[in-house]
């Protein structure tokens, strides 16, 4: 998808300058990842980044030698973190703010007119979705005026299903306005958006959600789309570059566990997209001599902290102000 696409096009532009060899790989379930940890091992890597650690993935890591990291969320299940606390290689997690960006969605509806909202998210049990559902959650019910008059939680790749409980809420609700989903990808945008036109409500009820898709430009013209986040595709360059590091002997965390925490870009409007894609998605948001200054495998007097600063920093008023054209 989108956000795939832009973490190969990341590592292709850093790996040689940083002495990586990269492999990428893609899975949906546990199995797959399992399966994938195992092929990876029997390559020969010396570490692997994976969005959803198990504790057979860190058992397999710790009997190879091969250091594991997870990007894209905390570690929430306590069963799990008390498993990969007692291994040595095991080395920590990178996220975004997943709740404060479930209450940016909320917030934008309302700053636009919203009272009446649906919220479609995924199943209970995935933690970046998990946190963006509370974050709607929550901020809507700071607003006495505004009312969630429908929810559903669907599968991770759920687009039909989206669809059609956009057509039935629409049908059941007359007063709907607006919807705020936990995910675009996997064809959700355009299952949602399509089924708002199916019923003539484009324009009409307007959309907030995250990870910018293909086409995002034209439903933010066509005014469907209100809000959207994205541009989070350097949270893993940052947690490889730690992970390198580590590897290398050029950094010793002292048993503290990396806990990187970076922000999406929001995007309100057709503006909001066109300065994000001229510092985002058409160029790199941090060069190599940037990224080079917190490594201290080039850098021996940097630190994890200032690592940690320049991802924590991470916005698009801070992409301009460093990348100024």
């Amino acid at each position: 998808d989108t956000l795939g696409a832009a973490y190969k096009e990341y590592f292709d532009y850093i790996a040689e300058e940083f002495g990586m060899n990269v492999t990428l790989v893609a899975g949906t379930t546990q199995e797959e990842h399992i399966s994938l940890a195992e092929d990876l091992i029997e390559a020969g890597v010396d570490g692997i980044l994976a969005y959803q650690v198990t504790s057979p993935m860190m058992k397999l890591c710790d009997e190879a030698g091969v250091y594991l990291m997870q990007f894209g969320s905390p570690i929430t299940d306590e069963d799990i973190q008390a498993n990969l606390d007692g291994s040595d290689y095991w080395l920590g997690t990178s996220s975004v703010d997943d709740y404060k960006s479930g209450q940016n969605m909320v917030e934008a509806l309302y700053e636009d007119g919203c009272r009446n909202m649906v919220v479609l998210g995924v199943a209970a049990g995935n933690p970046c979705h998990d946190l963006r559902w509370n974050g709607i959650m929550d901020k809507a019910a700071e607003y006495d005026d505004m009312t969630v008059i429908g929810e559903y939680r669907g599968g991770t790749a759920a687009a039909q299903e989206y669809s059609d409980q956009v057509q039935n809420f629409v049908a059941m609700y007359p007063e709907m306005d607006s919807i705020a989903m936990t995910g675009a990808s996997s064809g959700n945008l355009d299952a949602v958006l399509s089924a708002l036109d199916t019923v003539g409500m484009t324009g009409t009820v307007k959309l907030a959600t995250l990870d910018v898709q293909e086409g995002t430009d034209t439903y933010l013209e066509e005014g469907s789309l209100l809000f959207i986040g994205g541009g989070q595709h350097p949270e893993v360059i940052f947690l490889a570059i730690l992970m390198a590091d580590i590897i290398r002997g050029s950094l010793d965390m002292g048993g503290e566990e990396v806990s990187l925490v970076g922000q999406f870009i929001n995007i309100v409007g057709t503006d909001g997209y066109e300065e994000f894609k001229k510092y985002i998605m058409d160029d790199f948001p941090y060069y190599i001599e940037e990224l080079k200054a917190v490594s201290t495998s080039f850098n021996p007097d940097t630190s994890y902290q200032e690592l940690y600063d320049l991802w924590n920093s991470y916005s698009l008023d801070d992409v301009e102000t460093r990348h100024a054209k």
